[in-house]
């Protein structure tokens, strides 16, 4: 620099030096800075991104947890309503056989005369009593003077199938027959069964069923005076199947 001395171009060296450097300094803290929030906003970004995946992905979990309800709810609503359908119908069924047996039935005490009178009667107004062939052959022979009985102990036995569906029992079957005045046995003795069980025995639908469980009505030998009805419940079914219907079937005591 012409005209100025070295000293003092040296001080204006060393300033300017000082400067730039003081600016590099300031731009350098600056770009840190910079970057510093940069990064810190970047964070903020990928931990909003994150929480929004994983806001999405409970979202989808929730909305698959509600659609998986909402099929297993429609499935019911229609078992159900099947359901309802089938109750429907059998009541339908149940009601216009009433009807019908109302009708085509003459009154008990008009027309039972004998055991077969009442099985025959029963068949008519009582669905839930299934009668095998062998129930109608020993009716047929039966002798028994108090058929009207009979015909009462069937009514119960229905009576009966429909508080056992229904689930409202709340008894034993002994106790609930012997409110409505009727003795009911479960079992035979072992030794009656060994030796004559055969004759307890039946065929229903190419099987073969032991029928222990009986209704007593009198004793003594005198068939006129005594009758058994031997029967067992059809779960599969819900109803009476009824093999026999006449005089006390052999046992150690015949």
């Amino acid at each position: 620099m012409s005209g100025i001395p070295d000293s003092e171009q040296q001080r204006l060296i060393e300033r300017l030096a000082a400067f730039v450097e003081a600016e590099s300094r300031a731009l350098v803290s600056e770009a840190k800075a910079a970057r510093d929030e940069a990064e810190s906003e970047l964070a903020e970004t990928r931990q909003r991104l994150e929480a929004a995946e994983r806001a999405r992905e409970d979202a989808e979990r929730e909305r698959d947890h509600w659609r998986s309800q909402a099929d297993e709810l429609g499935k019911r609503t229609a078992e159900l309503d099947r359901e309802v359908r089938a109750l429907r119908f059998e009541a339908q069924v149940k009601a216009a056989a009433s009807e019908a047996s109302r009708e085509l039935a003459p009154e008990p005490g008009e027309e039972i005369t004998d055991v077969a009178g009442a099985v025959s009667l029963a068949k008519i107004r009582f669905p839930s009593l299934r009668f095998l062939p062998e129930a109608v052959e020993s009716a047929a022979a039966s002798t028994y003077t108090q058929p009207e009985k009979v015909y009462a102990a069937f009514e119960a036995l229905d009576d009966l199938a429909d508080a056992r569906v229904a689930g409202s029992l709340g008894r034993s079957i002994k106790d609930w027959l012997r409110d409505r005045g009727f003795e009911y046995a479960a079992h035979e003795s072992q030794t009656t069964m060994g030796m004559y069980g055969g004759e307890r025995t039946f065929r229903y639908l190419g099987a073969k069923i032991t029928m222990e469980e009986h209704i007593k009505f009198g004793i003594g030998p005198d068939p006129r005076l005594h009758l058994r009805i031997h029967l067992m419940w059809h779960e599969g079914e819900s109803r009476w199947l009824i093999g026999h219907v006449g005089r006390h079937l052999t046992n150690t005591k015949s």
